[in-house]
């Protein structure tokens, strides 16, 4: 192999352990964003949830008075 081979072939590894890098990265705020919008969601049906819940007593308080 000659020094010409052999600095492209290190700078080809350079390359490739950068997008390693920066593929990791990707998959790593992927899994955060993952996470929160799971949080977001169970947020969002416990609102739901809470609406419902003071509907129905609004709903029995008309019915009442």
């Amino acid at each position: 192999m000659t020094d010409e081979e052999a600095k492209t072939l290190g700078e080809l590894a350079l390359k490739a352990d950068m997008l390693r890098r920066q593929c990791r990265d990707i998959e790593e705020k992927m899994k955060e964003q993952r996470a929160a919008a799971k949080r977001m969601a169970g947020y969002m049906l416990a609102e739901l949830a809470i609406i419902m819940i003071l509907a129905f007593a609004a709903g029995i308080a008309v019915w009442k008075g």
